[in-house]
């Protein structure tokens, strides 16, 4: 669905479609096309964020707008807006749920190639 995402380097406000796949949140400017996971996909997005080690901070308060929340990862600090405190809820508990079952799913892997 959609939610605005403050920008890295021009620090303004775009809407922005986000779609889960493959351990990445990625964001378009309208919904894509292409399957996820394609070839076309991919070159559709604008970005992807990375969910392995990402944290969902609802927390966070902007100064300017309310339902603003932040996924920080190690690399970024990604700063977005909802339009309703039930959109905000639903993306931190997807980005929340996304990254302990990526968390969880390293931890077996890690655990299997130890024995």
């Amino acid at each position: 669905g959609f939610v605005w995402k403050k920008g890295g380097k021009r620090r303004n406000w775009k809407k922005r479609f986000m779609l889960l796949s493959g351990g990445f949140l990625y964001y378009f400017v309208k919904p894509p096309t292409a399957r996820p996971g394609s070839r076309e996909f991919i070159n559709l997005a604008k970005g992807r964020i990375p969910l392995v080690d990402a944290y969902a901070n609802g927390s966070f308060e902007h100064r300017k707008f309310d339902f603003a929340f932040q996924i920080i990862t190690p690399t970024r600090t990604y700063i977005m807006r909802a339009d309703s405190a039930a959109e905000k809820d639903f993306w931190l508990t997807t980005v929340r749920e996304e990254a302990a079952l990526l968390r969880y799913q390293h931890d077996l892997a890690a655990a299997g190639s130890s024995t």
